[in-house]
Parts: structure tokens; C-alpha cells; sequence
């Protein structure tokens, strides 16, 4: 439910992380939470927790081309990269998502749960990545019957925000103002 919020509060061309805080709520017993969101147009909205290792991924094209190893168990294996500045690839990891059956367009990468196969320890050095190097990491997931879910995000160190204020170039003369000064006594 919170990234249906989210999706409808992003702006389409966006491609950088965006910081979204929710509030405690006491009576339906959640904790309070900071997830970074980046939308990538035509593709999906993937988050990232604040304070825990967890993605998650929402395809906007088809579902997830899961497997069910257990009955209880439903994984696609994604590739995650990560790049440096000067966009070398410096290592990757196999990574086991947690794909949701009754929404498989939804999958989860959770570091603090594990299951047979899971790559935890891969993962923590993708979020770590993310959020204290300059780079950018790429990440495929394949879908069923589609293309795969191939994105390629910026570190937050590395995104260039849009800027809100329109600065003026050098030279530009300044209007001056009609309004005469009121004098006071």
C-alpha cells in the first residue's frame, strides 16, 4: 500500500532517490520507517530501507519469472552490480528475491531473513554500496515471458537532484522596482 502512495507522488521523469518517512502507528502495530524510492520510468519503483537491509521491486511491465522450490517458497535470482565512478564493474552478487504469488510483480530482497539460498551477506554489500560509495549498481531480474527487469540506479552519493530554483545566467540586469520608498518620521 505505502509504494501505491508513493507511485502517485513521484513525478514520471523521475530518477533519483526520493526519502519517505512513515509515522508509528500504534493501533495497527507498525514502527515507524524510512525507505529511499527511485521510480525509473517504463520500468518499475524500487525501495530501499532506511536503517535495514530490505528491497523491494514492483515491475511495471509483467510479473517476475518465479520458481517454487518449496511450497512455502516462491524466488526469482536476480544479478545485482555495482560500478564504480568511472563505471567499471568492481563485483556482483546472485541475490534470491522473494516473489509475492498473489502479486508477482512484487518481490521482496530481505537481508534479514534467511531461507536456503539466500544471499544476505551479497546483499548487505549492495544497500552498503548504495548508500555510502559514489557508482551506481545494476540490477537484472527476469520476468516471465517479458524482457528482464534491467535498471541501472545511482548511488545516493552519486545522484544529481533537479534543482527547485531557476538561477538567472551571469549578466542578466535586475528589474528595479516602480514602488517608491515610504519614509517613516
Amino acid at each position: 500500500m505505502l509504494l501505491s502512495v508513493v507511485i502517485t507522488t513521484l513525478t514520471a521523469s523521475a530518477q533519483y532517490w526520493h526519502q519517505v518517512k512513515s509515522e508509528a502507528d500504534e493501533l495497527k502495530g507498525t514502527q515507524a520507517q524510512i525507505r529511499h524510492i527511485i521510480e525509473i520510468p517504463g520500468k518499475g519503483i524500487i525501495s530501499l530501507d532506511d536503517d535495514k537491509d530490505i528491497f523491494s521491486f514492483t515491475t511495471y511491465d509483467g510479473i517476475f519469472s518465479y520458481e517454487s522450490p518449496r511450497k512455502y517458497l516462491n524466488v526469482v535470482e536476480g544479478i545485482f552490480g555495482w560500478y564504480g565512478e568511472d563505471g567499471e564493474l568492481l563485483g556482483k552478487e546472485n541475490i534470491l528475491l522473494n516473489v509475492n504469488v498473489e502479486n508477482p510483480e512484487f518481490a521482496v530482497a530481505d537481508a534479514t531473513r534467511s531461507f536456503p539460498g539466500s544471499n544476505g551477506a551479497g546483499l548487505k554489500k549492495i544497500a552498503f554500496w548504495i548508500r555510502y560509495y559514489k557508482g551506481s549498481v545494476r540490477i537484472i531480474i527476469p520476468r516471465y515471458g517479458k524482457t528482464d527487469f534491467d535498471v541501472t540506479l545511482p548511488t545516493f552519493l552519486s545522484q544529481i537532484k533537479p534543482s527547485n530554483e531557476q538561477s538567472k545566467p551571469k549578466g542578466t540586469p535586475q528589474k528595479k522596482s516602480t514602488k517608491k520608498p515610504i519614509r517613516r518620521k
